[in-house]
């Protein structure tokens, strides 16, 4: 078996849990307290912590003020609506997928964690999730998927509650990857709050205007710096730095850039006009003003699959624009 199916899968366990919120949304369905609960601990830990954290140490850039009732909006649509939808009608066809024909192979792997010490499994899925996590958010930079992609980095400010901007489809490829390491990989308990509050963690710094140097463990792990590159208006720079929790995937396939090669200034956002009714619908702009980055010069991404697949490294002078 590939996972013990005696033991629950914190998705499983986070559905069955009864008292959200403090029992004031025990009487909801399971998906909307679930959703409710997490948005709750998003929004709480985000306006508690990193809040006063950008006041008292900032990055100091010269950026324009963020629109903050357009972010709120976008925080209860896709935190509260979209998540909603993705717990309740795409994570169980994610659950299913092993079962699926063709795929049914995944159950004959052997992989039984159930004897692993819980922080063993804890590290193990942390590492898996974000390595497929790499994966999908380079996906989600090819032409058929920006568009559904493109909320997320339409923000000329990034603080902490700019990691909640998406579309729905955003929200299922980026989830996608976490509900399946859950599916194989099954991390319970406190432990398993403790990689959601780790993710919602990781959600709000990467994109707060934080000054944190943490010598050589920002080698290791994404910082604010490090993804504000990411989040970068110049086409050529917005293919860079896909991590979300460790630098290592961009490092290991030639998608790193050293923040420190760049004006701390430098400008973010995307590049075209777009209303924010297209952006959180994941809808391209209309056709005059379809002015969106070129993606013709760009290496095909079965390339670096090649790279995976082959264990073998490419230069990132030979890879300047990716994808």
């Amino acid at each position: 078996m590939l996972f013990d199916s005696s033991k629950v899968t914190f998705s499983e366990e986070r559905a069955s849990t009864k008292r959200h919120l403090f029992g004031i949304v025990e009487p909801m369905h399971e998906s909307v307290a679930a959703s409710l609960n997490e948005l709750f601990i998003y929004g709480a830990t985000g306006f508690l912590i990193f809040q006063p954290l950008q006041r008292l140490i900032p990055m100091k850039r010269r950026d324009p003020r963020p629109n903050y009732l357009v972010d709120a909006i976008y925080f209860i649509i896709c935190g509260g609506v979209y998540r909603f939808l993705y717990l309740e009608f795409i994570e169980p066809l994610v659950f299913g997928f092993p079962s699926v024909r063709g795929f049914a192979w995944l159950e004959s792997v052997h992989l039984d964690a159930s004897q692993w010490p819980a922080s063993v499994t804890f590290l193990v899925s942390l590492i898996v999730a974000d390595f497929l996590g790499y994966w999908f958010h380079r996906l989600q930079h090819v032409p058929g998927f920006w568009h559904v992609h493109a909320a997320h980095h339409a923000s000329s400010n990034l603080y902490w509650a700019s990691g909640m901007k998406s579309s729905f489809f955003h929200i299922v490829l980026l989830y996608a990857p976490y509900s399946l390491v859950d599916r194989l990989i099954p991390v319970g308990g406190a432990w398993g709050w403790a990689i959601l509050i780790l993710y919602y963690a990781n959600q709000h710094y990467s994109h707060s205007n934080l000054r944190l140097n943490l010598g050589p463990i920002g080698w290791l792990l994404v910082m604010p710096d490090y993804h504000f590159v990411h989040h970068s208006a110049d086409r050529k720079i917005f293919n860079r730095n896909f991590g979300f929790i460790f630098t290592v995937w961009d490092r290991m396939f030639g998608t790193y850039t050293d923040p420190r090669s760049l004006p701390e200034d430098h400008p973010l956002g995307i590049s075209y006009k777009i209303s924010n009714m297209r952006l959180i619908l994941g809808l391209p702009p209309p056709r005059p003003e379809r002015a969106v980055p070129r993606w013709g010069d760009r290496v095909p991404m079965r390339q670096d699959i090649g790279v995976v697949l082959s264990l073998s490294t490419k230069s990132n002078k030979d890879r300047d624009i990716l994808l």
